[in-house]
């Protein structure tokens, strides 16, 4: 008799667990607590949309690259004549030199932004004398956009402070249109190239020897996006 009931308690609990089971698991299905009910976070980075930008995003941004010398733009004359300036020895003995630069971004809107910048270069000449300039400019810029690809172009305006063979020491103006692109590898940076035009006037007290230099900087640049 004692096997026979407990073959008939063993059945009767099996045909309760199987009856059970469907009603426990719609159960599980219908609280929502489990880890597979919850909604999985879907990240919308992967498809281009995550570049656009608000009012109020920030970047941060660090270049290095190299500074070439291009032409020099004379305007000290006497009786209309062009005089050997500083500027024409620089632009016969200059060689390439290395540019570096830190700067702070703003948004004003999705695509314009003003920021600051500063910027120091130096070049060697032939003479194995060092040029040094350490330009300090307010900017303002448009960036556009193409899914992960950012095209930013700016102007910046400021003060520059040159110094030649360490005993010159020039202040004047700065001006520096740059077009750089990026591409943004995730949310926090972008990595990419500038390409500057530096415009620096030397202006002395000797107004026949002012003039105005004219660079080209090439860099490469991180942006840190907050």
């Amino acid at each position: 008799m004692f096997p026979d009931r407990t073959a008939k308690k063993v059945l009767a609990l099996v045909i309760f667990a199987l009856l059970s089971f469907p009603a426990f698991a719609q159960n599980g299905d219908d609280g929502g607590n489990s880890e597979d009910d919850r909604s999985p976070i879907i990240s919308t980075w992967t498809d281009g949309k995550m570049s656009l930008y608000t009012k109020g995003d920030q970047l941060f941004w660090i270049n290095l690259g190299v500074l070439l010398p291009l032409f020099i733009t004379d305007i000290g004359k006497i009786d209309g004549v062009k005089t050997d300036t500083y500027g024409d020895k620089l632009e016969k003995n200059i060689k390439l030199g290395g540019a570096g630069s830190l700067s702070y971004s703003y948004f004003l809107n999705s695509h314009v932004y003003i920021g600051a910048e500063l910027q120091g270069s130096f070049s060697v000449t032939k003479a194995r004398k060092f040029l040094y300039m350490v330009p300090i400019a307010l900017k303002a810029g448009y960036q556009f956009l193409a899914g992960r690809f950012e095209f930013p172009i700016s102007l910046a305006i400021g003060g520059c402070t040159q110094t030649y063979d360490n005993e010159n020491n020039l202040y004047s103006m700065f001006f520096k249109p740059q077009a750089s692109a990026f591409f943004r590898f995730n949310p926090e940076w972008s990595f990419g190239l500038n390409a500057d035009w530096w415009i620096v006037p030397q202006i002395t007290k000797q107004s026949e020897h002012n003039a105005v230099g004219h660079f080209f900087e090439i860099s490469l640049a991180a942006r840190y996006h907050f």
